[in-house]
């Protein structure tokens, strides 16, 4: 009598049924490798799963391949108690990439746990450049949030939509208490390239903590303002060895023979 041996796929979604939950939860991930079409079933399946593990690692497979049908109950996990189920939602509606979850996302921006924050900050970072502009003013809040997490995940994606509305605000905030928001902060000017920025980002050459500093100094090659040539030159002759590196690359990055004849 003839038949078929059982596919790898058919297995796994036979063990997403009857396996304990460590188990199930390595399903989920190996489930996320097929198309959103062979998966659909068995990771909607999951996502209801009685162990909270289990349903978020089903919420970023179902990110992972980008599985729209999952959205809805992935909105309603915004409010479950769990606040790494919550997280886990979160970053998944970012990477589904479904606009009408933006108004949940920024009500979650308000969460009381900053990894929910977090989540939320990353999630309208990938939406806002297919939101045409709507996620902007709502990562602008969480510039001053209590969490220096929160604040810098707000600067980089604030950076990645590019939004010149942020540039004021990212200039306020190169004055932060923790060097590595001021870190990102600087880079994030660095990658707007508005010339606006140079005399905060001159000023951040100045900065006591060494890695902010070389941001700056990165954001000022970027940007390229001559404004810029004398104290990056000035940088290039200290006794740093990676300030001097730094700074003789930003330099190779501004225009003129002026810039020529410092280099």
């Amino acid at each position: 009598m003839a038949f078929e041996w059982e596919g790898r796929l058919g297995r796994l979604e036979r063990e997403l049924a009857t396996a304990p939950p460590a188990r199930r939860q390595e399903v989920v991930r190996l489930l996320a490798a097929y198309p959103a079409d062979e998966v659909a079933e068995a990771l909607l399946r999951a996502l209801a799963d009685e162990d909270p593990g289990v349903r978020s690692a089903a919420a970023e497979a179902a990110g992972r391949v980008r599985l729209r049908p999952a959205a809805p109950a992935l909105l309603e996990w915004l409010s479950d108690p769990d606040a790494d189920v919550r997280a886990a939602a979160a970053r998944a509606l970012g990477s589904i990439g479904e606009l009408t979850s933006l108004p949940s996302l920024v009500r979650t921006l308000g969460d009381a746990e900053p990894l929910v924050r977090v989540a939320a900050v990353d999630a309208l970072g990938t939406l806002g450049s297919a939101a045409q502009g709507d996620a902007v003013v709502p990562l602008l809040s969480r510039l001053e949030d209590d969490d220096p997490r929160v604040r810098r995940r707000a600067a980089q994606a604030l950076a990645r939509l590019g939004d010149l509305r942020a540039l004021v605000p990212l200039i306020g905030r190169g004055r932060d208490d923790t060097p590595e928001v001021r870190a990102v902060v600087y880079g994030a000017l660095g990658r707007l390239g508005e010339a606006r920025a140079t005399p905060a980002l001159v000023l951040a050459l100045r900065d006591t903590d060494e890695a902010a500093r070389l941001a700056a100094i990165g954001a000022l090659g970027r940007i390229a303002d001559p404004r810029a040539r004398d104290p990056l030159a000035e940088l290039a002759q200290s006794g740093d060895a990676r300030v001097v590196q730094a700074s003789v690359n930003a330099l190779g990055q501004l225009p003129g023979a002026e810039t020529v004849a410092v280099l």
